[in-house]
C-alpha cells in the first residue's frame, strides 16, 4: 500500500483511476541502492522503468556526460524500453535510497494497451534523445578537450596583436572575421 500511495503522486501513474493504480502498484519491485551503485550501462538489457522511490540517480550518456538528475517521483529508462529494450545511457546512484522496478514485459503490455501512457512515455524518451543530441555546454565539456598540449607562452610586454599572430600561426586561432592587416578571432 505504501508504493500504492507513494505512486499516486507521480505521473503518469496520479492520473489513473485508484482502481488501476491498486492493481498497477503490486507490479513494481522495490530495489535497494548505494551510492555509486550502477543501474544499468549502456547495452544492458533493461530489467524494466524505473521510478526513484528516493535518493537520487544521475543519468549520463556513454561518455560520461551528465544527462540528468533524477530525484523522487522521476521515471528513466523508458527510452531504450521502447527503442530496442537497451539503455543507451547510464544510470548510476548518487545517494542512497531505492527504485521502483515495473518489469519491462509489464511496463511494455500498459504502454500497448494504453494511449495515454503511450503518450506519456514516448513524450519522456523524446526528451531524452533531445538531451543526448544536443551539444555539451562549457561547463560538460571535460578540461583536457580545453587544454592545448602545447601552450603558447608570450612575455606580458608582447602587443595583443603579436600573441594572436602567432596563435593564427599555429592554427590554435581561426579567423571569422577578417579584417585589414589580420582578423578578429573567435
Amino acid at each position: 500500500m505504501e508504493d500504492e500511495a507513494f505512486l499516486a503522486t507521480v505521473p503518469p501513474w496520479s492520473g489513473r483511476p485508484d482502481s488501476e493504480r491498486a492493481l498497477i502498484a503490486p507490479l513494481f519491485e522495490r530495489r535497494a541502492m548505494r551510492a555509486g551503485d550502477t543501474l544499468f550501462a549502456p547495452g544492458d538489457r533493461l530489467d524494466g522503468l524505473y521510478v526513484v522511490r528516493s535518493g537520487l540517480v544521475r543519468v549520463s550518456d556513454p561518455d560520461g556526460t551528465p544527462l540528468a538528475l533524477v530525484g523522487p517521483g522521476g521515471s528513466f529508462g523508458e527510452r531504450g524500453l521502447l527503442a530496442d529494450g537497451y539503455a543507451p545511457t547510464r544510470a548510476t546512484a548518487v545517494e542512497d535510497g531505492a527504485v521502483l522496478v515495473l518489469p519491462a514485459g509489464r511496463f511494455l503490455a500498459l504502454v500497448e494497451s494504453d494511449a495515454d501512457l503511450r503518450a506519456h512515455f514516448e513524450g519522456a524518451a523524446a526528451g531524452w534523445r533531445r538531451r543526448a543530441a544536443r551539444p555539451r555546454s562549457l561547463a560538460e565539456t571535460p578540461v583536457s578537450e580545453l587544454m592545448s598540449r602545447d601552450p603558447l607562452a608570450i612575455g606580458p610586454a608582447a602587443p595583443i596583436a603579436e600573441a594572436a599572430r602567432l596563435m593564427g600561426e599555429r592554427g590554435s586561432v581561426r579567423c571569422s572575421w577578417p579584417k585589414r592587416g589580420g582578423c578578429w578571432a573567435s
